[in-house]
């Protein structure tokens, strides 16, 4: 996972493993002083197929 900010805007950008984990993640970057808003691109995690 990778998160990136810029003037408080969170980024969130890979693979969660859950739909469960993704809002986690979500609302413990909401919670972190100074951040204004999270832009949410994770994804849940594929399941492969070998």
């Amino acid at each position: 996972m990778t998160a990136t900010v810029q003037n408080g805007i969170v980024d969130l950008w890979g693979y969660a493993p859950s739909a469960a984990e993704r809002a986690a993640i979500r609302i413990a970057a909401e919670a972190i002083p100074g951040v204004v808003a999270v832009n949410d691109h994770l994804m849940e995690t594929p399941i492969m197929a070998y």
